[in-house]
């Protein structure tokens, strides 16, 4: 219980008796990295500890694992994407491409300094806010479907900038030097080390840059932007199935055409339990929903919505390829078999994947083909709304880059609004302009991203964006 009270638990005696299918992505997460610590061993080794976690928790994380360390001498092993968890928990970061080592550094030494090109991308296309451009910096990221790798060579040449025939011939061999940091040398394989510190100003939050919905809706085709609110939710009230207490409870806010909604809190507030309430995957004990100001029931709700989960490989079917997948959203929606063939492809290029995708299951694609695969599935209902839980969750850098890049382009070119769920407020300052703020299943905040991470008014909100800036000043 002890252990449990420390990663943030409220009641660690509720959260003992609970089983897993009562508790968020984030509260499982925790009660995983609890087993490990409670054994106090002497390695732990944590895979994405953090990547359903909000920053809050992520800070109290990073805290036990300093005590697990100090205390009992702990050898901690983090695998992450999470640049500004590593930059305060660990020594030394390895950085491994196309199941190669590529770069070995002390963590300050590295994050500042990246020398492998790959190591400088990871660093440099994590959102980061107050650029006045940020979608045109993040499509300098590449995206699609990554390079065949040769079988000589640097695994990373096929999508480097700096690449000669050497680098597609030969594997680099390491080179060495001293540091001045306690955690050692440095080294990398790569025949053109990058020198200098990385882009000033990475890692700052300032305001958002998020697309403006007047100009989102005058610029997509077939929409009215003067028709009021497309969705309003009032008094929504949810539970978990089997469970006796109320998870939301009257939950009020409203969505216009086109706009981007973020949803944000710590883990276990209910933000997921919301996006399913919606579409009536769990029981709805009050309230209403309204579409275009008539009441919709939540069974009802998918026929103009569509939900994209928060893990996409558990969403997909590992027995289809990514084709039939999408083609059977489309069969269900009536189109003719050979009508959906020809669809199904230009779904996947509306997400920016090549036609070869179509016959790949989804073992064979990577997270970020995944993820863009579950939202050509979306698409393929024609939907008004998407709503999307956790959807930068476990994603490296560069690929969240490349979703967020995806989302951003849906709503500018279709004028399709979203809700967007994600304890990542870096990256819901680039895509949202208003954004919800819940704790204990109720709204406890209203605002904008630029008025949240300049102004924020709840206590709760106040303590989401300090870790926030504490977590991006450690990078």
């Amino acid at each position: 219980l002890d252990v449990l009270e420390t990663l943030g638990f409220d009641d660690p005696g509720a959260v003992f008796q609970a089983y897993p299918h009562r508790l968020s992505g984030g509260q499982q997460q925790r009660i995983l990295i609890a087993m490990a610590m409670i054994c106090r061993p002497r390695l732990a080794i944590l895979d994405e500890p953090s990547a359903a976690l909000d920053g809050l928790t992520r800070a109290r994380l990073q805290a036990q694992l300093h005590e697990l360390h100090e205390q009992y001498g702990t050898t901690l092993w983090l695998i992450s994407h999470d640049l500004s968890l590593l930059a305060g928990a660990c020594d030394r970061l390895l950085v491994i491409y196309g199941g190669r080592l590529v770069e070995d550094a002390p963590a300050g030494e590295l994050l500042a300094r990246p020398e492998h090109p790959y190591s400088r991308l990871l660093a440099d296309s994590s959102p980061h806010l107050g650029e006045s451009a940020v979608h045109e910096r993040l499509a300098t990221v590449a995206s699609g479907t990554p390079p065949a790798r040769s079988p000589t060579g640097c695994p990373y040449a096929p999508r480097c900038e700096l690449a000669a025939e050497r680098c597609r011939r030969e594997m680099p061999e390491w080179t060495s030097r001293e540091t001045r940091s306690p955690a050692g040398s440095r080294r990398v394989a790569c025949f053109h080390p990058l020198a200098g510190d990385r882009g000033a100003g990475v890692g700052g939050i300032e305001a958002s840059a998020a697309p403006d919905t007047a100009a989102v809706l005058s610029a997509a085709p077939g929409v009215d932007a003067g028709r009021g609110d497309l969705l309003a939710v009032r008094g929504l009230r949810a539970r978990h199935p089997g469970a006796g207490r109320e998870v939301l409870a009257a939950v009020d806010f409203a969505l216009r055409r086109g706009e981007i909604l973020g949803v944000t809190g710590v883990s276990g507030a209910g933000k997921s339990t919301l996006a399913r309430a919606l579409f009536g995957l769990v029981p709805v004990t009050g309230g209403e929903i309204s579409w275009q100001g008539k009441r919709l029931q939540p069974a009802s709700f998918r026929r103009v919505a569509q939900l994209l989960f928060q893990n996409p490989a558990a969403a997909l079917d590992p027995l289809l390829t990514a084709g039939q997948s999408i083609g059977e959203a489309l069969s269900a929606t009536g189109r003719p078999a050979g009508l959906a063939a020809r669809q199904v492809v230009e779904l996947l290029s509306a997400v920016q994947l090549e036609a070869t995708v179509v016959g790949r299951y989804p073992h064979q694609l990577s997270i970020g083909q995944q993820a863009r695969v579950t939202i050509a599935r979306a698409l393929a209902a024609e939907p008004q709304l998407l709503v999307a839980d956790e959807p930068f969750a476990a994603l490296d850098a560069p690929v969240q880059a490349e979703i967020i890049r995806l989302l951003a382009r849906l709503n500018r070119e279709r004028g399709l609004a979203m809700i967007v769920i994600s304890h990542d407020l870096k990256a819901l300052a680039l895509l949202a302009g208003p954004v919800i703020v819940i704790a204990d299943g109720r709204i406890v905040e209203t605002t904008t991203m630029p008025a949240l991470l300049s102004a924020p008014v709840h206590p709760l909100s106040r303590d989401l964006v300090a870790a926030a800036r504490r977590a991006a000043a450690k990078r």
